[in-house]
C-alpha cells in the first residue's frame, strides 16, 4: 500500500481534499476541477486497483497524476504497459509488475495514494463463494470501497475532509445516494462534475486534448467506462456483446472464469440476466456467446452502468 504522507489540515485551516480516482475520464475530470478550485496543496488521489485493468488504464493513471501535480511523466512508465502482459494473459506477471509501477509512482506523485488488495476479483468470487452481478458487487465491494473506507478511516479526519468523486450530472441519483449514506456516516462528499459548467464526456475528452494527453485505449473501442480492462459484472448484455467482438481473448478468460467460479458454488448462477419471455433467470457468459454465434441480435445500447463508488444496486441487466 502506499505509504505517502497524509495532507492533513494545514495551519490556514483549509480542507482536505480526497479524489476517489478510477483511471477514466470522469474522475480526472473531477480531479482536475477540485485542483483548479482548491489548489494541489491539500490534495490527495485515490486510486483502488483491482489488478484486472487494461495496461492503457495505468498510462492513463500516471500521466494523469503527474500532469495534475504539475510533474513530468517519465516515458518509461507511460510505456511500460506495452511490455507487460494483461492480467488475462498473465496474471502473476502482471500482478508483479504492479508491485513495482506503485513503487515508482510513489516517488514520483507521493499524492497519489495507490492501494490494492493484491486480489482480482476472480480471487474475490471464489474466497466469498458468491459470483458477482448487477445487484451485488463484492469485487467492488471489497477492492474498492471498503479499501478505501479503511485508508480514510485511519489517515483522514472527517470533520476537514472532502471526499470528491467523479459522478458526473447525468448520473446525479448516484451522487445524491451516496453522498447521503456517507453524510450519515460523518463524511462529506462532492461530485464537481454534478455542478455547473455541466459538461458531457465529449467535452472532457476536449479539455484532455488540451493538456496533451491520450484519452484511454477502451473509450476509442466503443467502453463507456475504463475500468476492469472492458469487463465489468454490472455492464448490460449490450456491453458484453461488444467485448465478445472487440476484445474476444479477454472474453474467453471471463467465460472461463465464471465457470470456475459456477463450479465452484454449485449452483446454476451467472453473471448476467435473461429476461426473454418475462422472466428473469441468470445467463452465463458462454449461453450468451452461443447465442452471439448463433446469429442473435441485442440491443446495443444496453450497457449498464460501473457504479464501483456508489454501491447502488440496478435491477436492470
Amino acid at each position: 500500500m502506499n505509504t505517502a504522507p497524509i495532507l492533513a489540515q494545514n495551519d490556514m485551516g483549509e480542507n482536505h481534499h480526497v479524489v476517489m480516482s478510477s483511471g477514466g475520464i470522469g474522475s480526472y475530470a473531477a480531479a482536475r476541477r477540485t485542483a483548479d478550485k482548491y489548489g494541489t496543496g491539500n490534495l490527495t488521489l485515490l486510486f483502488t486497483d483491482v489488478i484486472i485493468e487494461s495496461g492503457d488504464l495505468y498510462r492513463f493513471l500516471v500521466e494523469t497524476s503527474c500532469n495534475i501535480f504539475s510533474r513530468p511523466a517519465p516515458e518509461e512508465l507511460l510505456s511500460w504497459w506495452r511490455t507487460v502482459p494483461e492480467y488475462h494473459q498473465d496474471p502473476g506477471a502482471r500482478a508483479a509488475a504492479l508491485v513495482t509501477l506503485r513503487e515508482e509512482m510513489r516517488d514520483i506523485v507521493p499524492e497519489l495514494v495507490w492501494l490494492a488488495d493484491g486480489r482480482s476479483p476472480w480471487q474475490v468470487f471464489a474466497d466469498k463463494r458468491f459470483l458477482g452481478n448487477a445487484r451485488r458487487d463484492p469485487c467492488s465491494d471489497i477492492l474498492k470501497r471498503k479499501l478505501a473506507d479503511r485508508w480514510l478511516i485511519a489517515n483522514c479526519n472527517p470533520l476537514n475532509t472532502i471526499v470528491h468523486v467523479g459522478i458526473d450530472w447525468t448520473e446525479e441519483h448516484r451522487y445524491v445516494r451516496l453522498g447521503g449514506l456517507r453524510a450519515l456516516e460523518g463524511w462529506r462528499y462532492e461530485a464537481p462534475m454534478c455542478d455547473a459548467p455541466f459538461i458531457m464526456k465529449d467535452a472532457m475528452f476536449a479539455l484532455l486534448a488540451l493538456e496533451g494527453i491520450r484519452p484511454p485505449i477502451l473509450y476509442g473501442q466503443g467502453f463507456s467506462h475504463n475500468n476492469c480492462g472492458g469487463f465489468c459484472i454490472k455492464a448490460g448484455i449490450g456491453h458484453f456483446v461488444m467485448l465478445f467482438h472487440v476484445n474476444p481473448e479477454l472474453y474467453a478468460f471471463c467465460e472461463q472464469e465464471e465457470q470456475r467460479i459456477i463450479a465452484l458454488i454449485g449452483k446454476p448462477v451467472g453473471i448476467l440476466t435473461d429476461r426473454r419471455g418475462g422472466k428473469r433467470v441468470p445467463m452465463t457468459m458462454r449461453h450468451l456467446r452461443e447465442r452471439i454465434e448463433a446469429g442473435e441480435k441485442f440491443d446495443r445500447f444496453d450497457l449498464g452502468g460501473c457504479g464501483c463508488f456508489s454501491g447502488m444496486e440496478d435491477d436492470e441487466q
